[in-house]
């Protein structure tokens, strides 16, 4: 059992003690439990499933003050609602969640390519994820620079594309996937690790620090045309002062073997998560860069399946809730607010609303 309180880190520690491991995210100081609701992917969720594919119960405090547990055997419909239609429905205290021999080291890898060669390097990517095994996640981001000694100092500040993978089993296995993501064309930076699990899992800590300003949007992909690929890396032709990243995550796996009709999740048919993000600090940026991060997005959204992945959604646009979860969805989610949250206590989140109102 996992307490609603916890972070990713915390349950990695203790799990990866015994050799074990759920699938969590990326980011070690993220929330469990928001994690969780929203559905939850990260470098294990090809191989093991979403983490709330993993949940095997939890205990759920109601608007009422009911505290509940919901299971397959027990509050079945708020048992599916939990798992991928974010923190609507109660406040959930804990987790009970199956655990999976993994550990303690993955493999990471990850190149770098000058914007020219986007399009090799994408079409690669795209090529060795079109068959690769569950163990497998693929990704691509396309950035601006920072100053880094792990980069040539010709391309600080300059629009960069990323191709990676990780392979979540026998890393010396995963190894003979390198040179199909290297067809792209030699890069100028070439990242390839073993490491600890556990490393990996902080390894994006430092870029997602408590209190930064940030925008995210995100679209479910489940094709990839010539046509999205210059989409995603129209990017790279903006203001690198302002322009928002894009980063694709690899879905499929042991994720779409799960039923549509199992959780609301509402990603099983999708190829990849696209996220468009942009961070700042200063307040006086705040409409410069929602605006950009916005038309970046919507240049997207015709190419993706409408529907998006709740926890890239900003809690404050209301209206793309209904779109993100399809009308099917949606209006069970409507259902069981309607049973167990009728006057909308918890909407402090991508609020699905009771029918009422």
């Amino acid at each position: 059992w996992v307490q609603g309180g916890c972070l990713l880190a915390d349950v990695d520690r203790e799990a990866q003690l015994h050799g074990l491991a759920t699938t969590g995210g990326v980011v070690s100081h993220t929330g469990v439990g928001g994690l969780t609701l929203g559905g939850g992917y990260g470098y294990l969720a090809r191989r093991f499933g979403l983490a709330c594919d993993n949940v095997l119960s939890a205990e759920v405090v109601t608007a009422s003050g009911d505290v509940l547990i919901a299971s397959p055997d027990e509050h079945g419909d708020l048992y599916w609602g939990i798992r991928g239609g974010g923190g609507n429905f109660g406040v959930v205290t804990g987790f009970e969640f199956r655990l999976h021999s993994f550990g303690p080291d993955i493999l990471s890898v990850d190149l770098a390519y000058p914007i020219g060669d986007g399009p090799a390097a994408i079409g690669a990517l795209l090529a060795l994820a079109a068959d690769s095994p569950d163990a497998l996640q693929t990704g691509a981001a396309i950035v601006t620079a920072r100053p880094s000694p792990m980069l040539p100092v010709a391309f600080h500040g300059s629009p960069v594309v990323f191709v990676s993978y990780t392979y979540a089993d026998d890393v010396e296995e995963g190894k003979r996937f390198l040179p199909r993501l290297k067809a792209g064309g030699e890069p100028i930076a070439e990242f390839v690790e073993v490491l600890p699990y556990l490393r990996l899992q902080r390894a994006a800590d430092d870029a997602q620090t408590h209190g930064l300003r940030q925008y995210a949007r995100s679209h479910f992909i489940r094709s990839t045309p010539d046509a999205f690929v210059g989409a995603f890396l129209a990017r790279g032709g903006l203001d690198p002062e302002v322009a928002a990243n894009g980063s694709m995550g690899q879905l499929g796996g042991s994720i779409s073997r799960v039923s549509t009709d199992d959780s609301a999740f509402s990603g099983r048919d999708a190829q990849f998560d696209l996220v468009v993000t942009s961070t700042w600090e200063d307040a006086a940026k705040d409409a410069e860069r929602v605006a950009a991060a916005r038309a970046y997005g919507d240049s997207i959204l015709p190419l993706s399946t409408g529907r998006s992945y709740v926890n890239a959604i900003e809690s404050a646009e209301t209206d793309k809730v209904r779109a993100a979860f399809g009308e099917a969805t949606y209006d069970r989610l409507v259902a069981v607010k309607d049973r167990y949250d009728p006057d909308n206590v918890f909407h402090l989140n991508q609020n699905v609303r009771p029918s009422g109102g």
